[in-house]
């Protein structure tokens, strides 16, 4: 029977930018090491719309991270305002076609 490792790293916007990213590459070397990660082995983020752009996601994948979570709460722009989102259903859009353009699942 395989054991399977699934990670999912939950990140508010103020605790992962671009410029850190790097940094989590040692946490990411430091599971390796103490367990047997398979390739196909999914690596979820959580992002929210408006902090997806193409270098970040470059980024995540030199990290092995090969699925994105995104923070769609609605494609109403009257619900997102509502709810305070930083984002537009026309940013969403974009976010979304980012990820899929970077090869990443969701």
């Amino acid at each position: 029977m395989k054991t399977k490792l699934f990670l999912r790293f939950i990140l508010a916007e103020e605790l992962l930018r671009f410029y850190q990213l790097l940094s989590w590459g040692g946490y990411f070397d430091h599971i390796n090491k103490l367990f047997r990660v398979e390739e196909t082995c999914e690596t979820t983020i959580e992002l929210n719309p408006d902090d997806v752009n193409r270098e970040y996601l470059a980024g995540l994948k030199k990290l092995n991270i090969n699925r994105i979570s995104l923070g769609v709460q609605s494609w109403r722009d009257s619900d997102l305002k509502m709810l305070n989102r930083r984002h537009d259903s026309a940013q969403a859009g974009r976010a979304l076609k980012e990820i899929f353009m970077e090869g990443l699942k969701m």
